[in-house]
């Protein structure tokens, strides 16, 4: 009977052990894909930024020769 909830103990504590294992595997890939997308966001947020700012100055750009008013 011993030798029998032994062998249980053992069975549970290594699945427990490869769940943890492939929680930590899942987390990894979850934080590589959440990094990559940040910072491809953040690239499309400040080049949009920089398009925007471009167009703004095309829009009000005068040349010398018109007058401003």
């Amino acid at each position: 009977k011993l030798q029998n909830q032994i062998f249980h103990m053992w069975r549970h504590y290594n699945f427990a052990r490869m769940r943890k294992g492939k929680d930590h595997h899942l987390l990894l890939s979850n934080l590589n894909y959440v990094n990559w997308w940040s910072a491809t966001q953040s690239f499309v947020i400040l080049l949009s930024g920089y398009l925007q700012l471009r167009v703004l100055k095309r829009l009000f750009h005068t040349d010398a020769s018109r007058p401003r008013c």
